[in-house]
């Protein structure tokens, strides 16, 4: 009788050792959410990562695009002389914000403008003016957040004759060139030689002469996707040669 009893007792010792305690399990799920949150905020780390450097990579290549468009039209613009006609116009002119330049184009002059405006947001843009504009680029417009407002960066095309008459711009072709800027995120500079030094430059943010600058200095700030922060990037144009406008319309 002894025997059957302690062999029953080293049974249920045996069953009672193979279960989990209270103590054990919640252990074993403390263990288990740390590892899960470790690897969520891993995994999680790295989407936002990736998200970031695709951002940062898009910026560059709108601005890279952005600078290669207008570095472009400012070593081909052409100068046009007004006195005879309208008095007061010029080939070139610019400001802070934005300028204005004459290109020579298989449809004959049209006049170029770059400024900053208010995208529609959550659209993909290709055509946002008049006809279909072949060399448009497109652009991923990126949502405004509440007090960060967006900005893109336009290319106005505008036949010469139209552009003469203000409010007859039917045909203006318009081009976004890059989006995400900040308020204010689109800076230029132009450069005359001082008067001490034919190699000394003077930037001014304001051009009204009637000769091209020397040069132009273009800077572009963009706001951060994630709101941490704002990227600028700078390109300084030298022109090839700074002339009289006194050549074409005489």
């Amino acid at each position: 009788m002894n025997f059957k009893n302690g062999m029953a007792g080293a049974r249920a010792g045996r069953l009672s050792r193979g279960g989990f305690s209270l103590i054990e399990i919640l252990l074993g799920l403390a263990l288990f959410s740390i590892v899960a949150l470790i690897l969520y905020n891993v995994f999680f780390g790295g989407i936002k990562v990736n998200r970031k450097s695709e951002s940062a990579s898009q910026m560059y290549r709108e601005a890279r695009w952005a600078f290669d468009r207008i570095t472009s039209d400012l070593e081909n613009m052409v100068p046009y002389d007004f006195s005879n006609s309208y008095p007061g116009s010029l080939a070139f002119s610019g400001g802070s914000n934005g300028f204005e330049l004459l290109l020579a184009t298989g449809t004959g002059l049209e006049r170029v403008r770059y400024s900053l405006q208010s995208p529609d947001l959550g659209h993909r843009h290709q055509i946002v003016i008049g006809k279909h504009f072949s060399e448009n680029a497109p652009v991923v417009i990126r949502r405004e957040e509440e007090g960060a407002p967006q900005r893109t960066l336009i290319r106005d095309q505008i036949p010469f004759v139209d552009s003469l008459s203000p409010g007859q711009e039917e045909n203006v072709r318009s081009q976004i060139l890059c989006s995400g800027l900040i308020d204010g995120g689109l800076q230029f500079k132009y450069a005359r030689q001082s008067d001490e030094g034919k190699r000394m430059l003077v930037w001014e943010e304001e051009w009204g002469k009637e000769y091209f600058p020397v040069g132009v200095k273009v800077r572009l700030t963009f706001r951060e996707e994630d709101g941490g922060g704002v990227l600028t990037l700078e390109k300084d144009v030298l022109l090839p040669k700074s002339f009289p406008v006194r050549l074409i319309g005489r």
